[in-house]
């Protein structure tokens, strides 16, 4: 599959929204589809490794999803990862940039290019890369404009 990138406004300032990007042991209170996290310690590079359990409605059943990424920050304006190991993907490449438009209001453009192994059926591939997109940036931004309501 190709790169989708998908980008939104949010009303909170760029360090806020970077936190809520990368505060990824949290990710379970406002991620639909979010069922476990671990979260490693950071390398000498920086880098950590984030497992992810993901639980993603397949027709009449529903799926569980676990992989590894190698997550590098750079703040407050992106966070980029590689897979290191999944179930069902061959590759999990991505990465948030971040831009401040005013002291308050940050673009948050989310990329990621997702493949997948042969025996993965295109619709959970679809679901996976392409579908579940809109929501998780909604429900970012959901987050971040909520914290910093309540702040």
């Amino acid at each position: 599959m190709s790169a989708v990138k998908q980008s939104i406004e949010v009303d909170v300032p760029i360090e806020d929204f970077f936190k809520v990007v990368t505060d990824y042991a949290r990710y379970e209170e406002f991620l639909s589809t979010m069922r476990d996290i671990t979260v490693g310690e950071p390398n000498a590079a920086g880098e950590r490794e984030v497992t992810y359990v993901i639980e993603v409605d397949v027709g009449i059943t529903k799926k569980r999803v676990s992989y590894t990424l190698l997550q590098r920050e750079t703040p407050p304006t992106h966070v980029e990862w590689r897979l290191v190991r999944g179930e069902i993907m061959k590759s999990n490449n991505g990465g948030w940039d971040l831009e401040a438009l005013g002291p308050n209001r940050t673009r948050a453009t989310y990329t990621i290019d997702v493949g997948f192994g042969l025996l993965v059926p295109k619709a959970i591939a679809n679901l996976l890369s392409e579908k579940t997109l809109p929501r998780t940036l909604q429900e970012f931004k959901t987050r971040a404009e909520a914290l910093a309501k309540a702040g």
